[in-house]
């Protein structure tokens, strides 16, 4: 036998205890076929943050002269790898962890296999069976790497090659593992990506098994506690996988990739299956194990067609491992319970990337999560706060992810220097697992620590599931308008992004940004917020287009009202109507403008001879003002409603519900009318019959919105605060 070391077996461990002792007999015995070959090996052992099991089970060996045992308390499996390699000394190395188990020909196919490369390559295993005692078990086929644009449409959505990895040690060496914390994590994964995107082949050893065991105490699983995600690679580059072709005929998702030689074709299997003693009794514990089975594994059945397509091979070296690990070996009520499956599977998520991926044209500086881009008050803060911190930053680059899978009717308002990317229509039909790793792709390969959640209720559970990695690497704002009231069988309900949206997230927030003060004292009663946390933002308009207020009704004693909103619930189209019921068309008619959404009828102002349905306006701007002599605004759960801010503007005196922030600016009699009694259409037809007759009144009040409007509400003012609470 050469002196030289030719592999270096490498065995990460932690408080595996005398599990271990499984996974050492599997790697003994496929490296003693390595001995009637002439190559000699080494084992390293190294134990990070082992418990006291763990190292005595592994101090049995101190005296064995191929095998080498290291403790150290990194706490990392990336550097536990790094560490190994730099004790090896083999001219290969390979790795395994410490509660799996591997073939007893995965060494010996492995060395024949990586002979014939002309080039650098990372060998793995063809097959992972994962299993958790008497649980689960389920298969994976691994691929071999194609070409780097179709082995990154499939390592977008999952690693696609197993842990256990066969290679030179300098592929190891230029290629380090990289550590992983701050909520980041699955080094191997990284080091897959970052292979591939080096050109380094990834190949399968045919005919080779591992033997994965999930466990809930592993290093990863203990590391993985805020749901980590993987960093940013340079294989998921947005130019790169702009210029990735995703036609049907790219990827072929009916590739063969399991071998038709089945489950029943296997002579153990036929043997066993005839055998109700050996079925059975094979072991003491094999009834319960098999009992068990059937009940807590019902639920995870495939379909009987699918149950048995298992190579060959794999069942030949499930069968041999059962002389190791006793729970392990392919009963009929087991395997048919096996869960195939396959990373093609999940090509999807990389189509959808790449479909973003053309969505992108600069790094931004700042992003913002939203649920869409449509006509709304939200979405006018969303372009003020855009064109703010434009206005400070100028060399600034924004990216607007739209969550919801609708038609951003607004997006053509967004400015050249804002990246529209529509993570809802790209992501709609997705498994919600598929959706938080295509959505956490796109946030940490935008390499922007910014984030800004307006209304997103996905930006909010997404933040949820990633505490870690948001409270260690980004700085996430909230903006937060108002609460509301729902009536549900006659009983009132509040609602809000307070609870528990915000709630869950709130110690990672750096701010809460609202439009008026009023939201801010019900949510601290309902939930007892700090007020540091909150900082309010009044809405700006444009005052350079404001008009004077006209003295004198239109058409003399006959008041010409606008209403204009989306027709919402909140926004009490109901009321409208009862009060465009109880008006004199002689002397009182409303146009209403909106977009009825699909909770109100359409035909809801039908046969209401004063009320005037005028169709859906694209912005205030599109309404011709000039032809109305004042505006009504009904509404519940409000904050500042930016159509009072331009209304105003317009010149036009207003009467307004008083709730939520509304009384933030419209002030009774001061600078509009104000109705307590909102709910009340009476209330609204007394004051509307009051105004023919005092419209002088109403102009002054009109006159002095437009002063607080300047006062309160001027750019230049939102400016300063953006620049003070942002930067």
């Amino acid at each position: 036998m050469s002196k030289k070391v030719f592999l270096s077996i490498v065995i990460t461990a932690h408080n595996e205890g005398i599990i271990a002792h499984k996974t050492m007999r599997s790697v003994l015995e496929a490296a003693n076929r390595l001995k009637k070959k002439n190559y000699r090996y080494e084992i390293i052992v190294h134990i990070d943050n082992g418990d006291y099991q763990t190292r005595n089970y592994f101090s049995r060996y101190s005296s064995c002269d191929n095998v080498s045992v290291y403790e150290n308390t990194f706490g990392d499996l990336g550097t536990s790898r790094n560490f190994a390699v730099g004790k090896a000394k083999g001219e290969y190395i390979t790795f395994i962890d410490a509660d799996d188990l591997i073939s007893p020909n995965w060494y010996e196919n492995a060395i024949e296999r990586i002979m014939k490369q002309e080039r650098d390559c990372i060998l793995h295993p063809e097959a992972v069976l994962s299993f958790r005692p008497n649980k689960e078990y389920s298969l994976n086929l691994q691929r071999s790497s194609t070409n780097e644009l179709e082995d990154a449409l499939f390592l977008i959505a999952d690693n696609c090659w197993t842990a256990v990895a066969f290679a030179k040690r300098e592929v190891f060496e230029k290629y380090p593992y990289k550590k992983m914390s701050d909520g980041y994590c699955f080094e191997d994964y990284l080091f897959n990506t970052e292979t591939i995107a080096a050109g380094i082949k990834h190949d399968i050893v045919p005919g080779t098994v591992l033997f994965y065991r999930r466990s809930d105490n592993s290093m990863l699983s203990v590391g993985n506690k805020g749901n980590a995600i993987l960093p940013y690679t340079e294989l998921f580059d947005f130019g790169f996988m702009t210029n990735a072709s995703i036609e049907d005929g790219r990827v072929d998702l009916n590739r063969k990739t399991i071998s038709k030689r089945t489950f029943r074709d296997n002579k153990v299997y036929r043997a066993v299956r005839r055998n109700w003693f050996l079925n059975y009794l094979i072991t003491p514990f094999a009834r319960l194990i098999l009992i068990i089975l059937r009940r807590d594994g019902s639920s995870k059945q495939m379909a009987s067609e699918d149950a048995f397509n298992i190579p060959k091979f794999v069942i030949d070296e499930w069968s041999y491992i059962n002389h190791i690990e006793t729970q392990l070996f392919p009963f009929y009520d087991v395997v048919k319970r096996v869960v195939m499956y396959s990373v093609e599977r999940q090509v999807n998520v990389g189509r959808s990337y790449v479909h973003l991926s053309r969505q992108f044209t600069h790094y931004p500086d700042y992003i913002f999560i939203v649920p869409w881009v449509v006509r709304g008050g939200a979405d006018k803060v969303l372009l003020n706060y855009i064109k703010a911190l434009k206005q400070i930053n100028p060399n600034w680059h924004f990216t607007v992810i739209t969550t919801l899978n609708v038609d951003n009717t607004w997006k053509d308002k967004l400015p050249d220097y804002v990246d529209l990317m529509e993570f809802g229509k790209m992501a709609y039909e997705l498994p919600d697992e598929q959706k938080d790793v295509l959505f956490s792709r796109l946030i940490t390969q935008l390499k922007c620590k910014k984030l800004h959640i307006i209304n997103s209720e996905y930006g909010y559970e997404w933040v949820r599931r990633h505490k870690v990695l948001i409270e260690q690497n980004y700085d996430l704002r909230v903006s937060f308008f108002a609460i509301q009231h729902l009536n549900v069988d006659n009983i009132e309900v509040i609602v809000s992004y307070s609870n528990p949206a915000l709630l869950s997230v709130i110690k990672y927030v750096d701010k809460v940004f609202t439009d008026n003060k009023t939201v801010i004292s019900q949510i601290q009663n309902l939930d007892a917020y700090d007020s540091s946390f909150f900082a309010v933002h009044y809405q700006p308009v444009q005052t350079s287009k404001m008009m004077q207020p006209r003295r004198g009704l239109r058409k003399p004693g006959k008041l010409h009202i606008l209403w204009a909103s989306r027709i919402v619930p909140t926004k009490l189209p109901d009321l409208v109507a009862k009060i465009g019921e109880k008006i004199s068309v002689d002397k009182i008619t409303i146009d209403v403008y909106g977009e009825f959404s699909s909770e109100i009828k359409s035909n809801i102002f039908n046969n209401i001879q004063s009320i005037n349905y005028c169709g859906k306006f694209d912005g205030f701007d599109n309404i011709p003002t000039e032809k109305y002599d004042m505006l009504l605004y009904t509404s519940i759960d409000d904050g500042v409603p930016n159509i009072l801010l331009e209304a105003a503007a317009a010149g036009l005196p207003i009467i307004a519900s008083n709730d939520g922030g509304v009384g933030e600016f419209i002030v009774n009699n001061e600078t509009g009318i104000l109705i307590e009694d909102y709910l009340n259409p009476d209330s609204y037809v007394k004051k509307m019959e009051w105004a023919i007759d005092n419209f002088d009144n109403l102009a002054n009040m009109a006159k002095n919105a437009q002063k607080k409007l300047l006062q309160q509400h001027s750019w230049d003012g939102f400016v300063d605060k953006v620049r003070r609470d942002i930067g």
